[in-house]
């Protein structure tokens, strides 16, 4: 995603955000003006790419900033979760045995899974 809005040049308004100005000239306003359009375009980069189950929860965002710290919030767990997880993982990953009764399809197929959680 982060490829996505950087080659639109819009990944520093997403990780950074912007501030509005409270009384600015002209040449600030014009300024402000594509800013909000850039912002807004983000947003809608980052609205578009996601699942409807993740779609709900960003809708709320107004700015893309907003919706990026929502989606870290929801993708990012702890680190010591993921570790647990790797052990786990690598652990029926070392023991892995073929059954009496198994084919080596499914054999492949176990195999893989627990490859792909990896």
């Amino acid at each position: 995603m982060r490829t996505l809005l950087k080659s639109q040049d819009l990944w520093d308004l997403v990780e950074y955000g912007f501030v509005g100005i409270l009384d600015p000239i002209e040449e600030e306003e014009e300024r402000l003006k594509t800013t909000k359009q850039r912002d807004a375009k983000a947003l809608f980069i980052l609205q578009q790419v996601v699942h409807e189950t993740i779609f709900s929860q960003i809708l709320v965002a107004s700015t893309s900033k907003e919706a990026w710290l929502i989606l870290q919030k929801e993708f990012q767990s702890d680190l010591k979760v993921i570790v647990m997880k790797l052990q786990s993982l690598r652990c029926d990953f070392e023991t892995l045995l073929t059954k009496n009764d198994e084919s080596m399809a499914e054999f492949l197929v176990r195999t893989m899974a627990i490859v792909g959680w990896m």
